[in-house]
């Protein structure tokens, strides 16, 4: 899906997930953003680094815009895709954001590719472990379906 298209979605729906708490990073990840000179609101959280949100909004967003799209975290790149640990096992979740529509069987199993090459422990961090429930609330809405 061309950049132009992904923004017109998010601008439309006010770029609702991400009031989602924000994403995890990974130490390379909080570099890049860092190295390309934005603002620094990381904490770490284990291995890894959330980001200091108010009212669960990502501090990157801008006018319903990612400002740091070309160097926004591996979560995000596969977003609506994501995993969710379940007894040790990564299952996969499709969540039915205004932007699934226009996504290709292609492009989801492509984003399906791509969150598998996160660790377990990611997911298990990122996830139900760190999201308040008022987030996990939000989140329920989109409708998620399992991938097979």
């Amino acid at each position: 899906m061309k950049l132009e298209n992904i923004k017109n979605v998010c601008v439309k729906c006010k770029a609702k997930c991400c009031y989602f708490g924000g994403p995890s990073f990974t130490k390379q990840e909080k570099n890049n953003v860092l190295k390309a000179g934005f603002k620094d609101y990381f904490i770490p959280c284990h291995e890894y680094f959330d980001i200091k949100t108010k009212k669960g909004k990502c501090p990157y967003l801008k006018n319903c815009l990612c400002s740091i799209h070309k160097v926004r975290p591996f979560s995000c790149k596969i977003w609506p895709v994501f995993a969710k640990v379940v007894k040790g096992k990564k299952e996969y979740i499709l969540y039915h954001c205004p932007l699934t529509p226009y996504l290709s069987k292609k492009e989801i199993i492509k984003m399906k590719k791509m969150a598998s090459k996160l660790p377990v422990r990611f997911y298990e961090i990122s996830w139900e472990g760190n999201m308040p429930p008022f987030i996990l609330k939000k989140i329920e809405k989109f409708k998620p379906t399992q991938l097979r």
